[in-house]
Parts: C-alpha cells; structure tokens; sequence
C-alpha cells in the first residue's frame, strides 16, 4: 500500500480489537509480525512504555499500551488525535 492509500484514523473498536490481538499474543515471539498481518494499512512500532514521553496512552492494557502515530507529513509523532493516526505504537509494560 503506498502512503497516498494509507488509513488515516484508528477508531475506538479498532483499537479495541489492535489492544485485544496484542494481550492475547503478548508471549508470542511473532507478536510484531502477527500484529502487522493482521492490520496491513497501519504502521506499527515496537518499544518500551518507558521509551514514550509525557502523553497519555490511547488504550491501556496489562502487558501493552498502545499510542497512536500521526505520519501524514512525512514527520512521525505522536498524537491524541484518533482521527489522523496512521499507525500505532505497541508499548510494552514491565512488571513492577
């Protein structure tokens, strides 16, 4: 998909179900892989929540938080916006 044909915006179910596909394969190595097959239109990015500044997580979960990516100029940052995401930030928590 080029970036022309790219999604822009990450709706509240959907996110629900990207939340719900990553607790369910949390322990699967090919989590990354699983997670980029089954949304081909949405950029995904892999990190630590630690690695995230000060911005509230779009959806919380126990072994995730997802944060939504705004890529529309060229320039990827980080949005609360679900309206102009294009993608999603998969955020690992650490147990305390």
């Amino acid at each position: 998909m080029s970036t022309a044909e790219q999604t822009v915006g990450v709706d509240a179910d959907r996110l629900a179900c990207i939340s719900a596909d990553a607790e369910s394969w949390a322990t699967d190595a090919t989590l990354e892989s699983r997670l980029r097959a089954a949304y081909p239109d949405l950029h995904f990015t892999f990190c630590s929540d630690d690695d995230i500044p000060e911005i509230e997580p779009a959806r919380e979960g126990t072994a995730f938080h997802l944060y939504l990516v705004d890529g529309r100029d060229h320039c990827m940052q980080l949005t609360s916006d679900a309206t102009v995401a294009t993608g999603v930030v998969v955020a690992s928590v650490e147990e305390e």
